[in-house]
């Protein structure tokens, strides 16, 4: 059986499912300010700056949680 009758999506799973790419940037970040290297140039703010190190984050952040909204709402339909 695909689905139930609740919803397997709710508000607080959508809340839980940030943690790694918020945590996977967090890393990033981390690493890359011990090695002074990052994987992505977007999100090396040797190259960007900071400011836009952190904008790049959190527009990549608003992609997860639109993906997972939009898997909730075809969860519901």
């Amino acid at each position: 059986m695909c689905g139930g009758p609740y919803p397997r999506i709710d508000r607080k799973t959508l809340l839980y499912s940030l943690l790694p790419p918020l945590g996977y940037g967090i890393y990033i970040v981390v690493r890359g300010q011990l090695i002074e290297r990052y994987p992505y140039p977007f999100i090396n703010p040797l190259r960007i700056g900071y400011p836009q190190m952190l904008l790049n984050m959190m527009i990549l952040l608003a992609v997860f949680m639109a993906i997972a909204l939009l898997l909730a709402r075809i969860e519901r339909w």
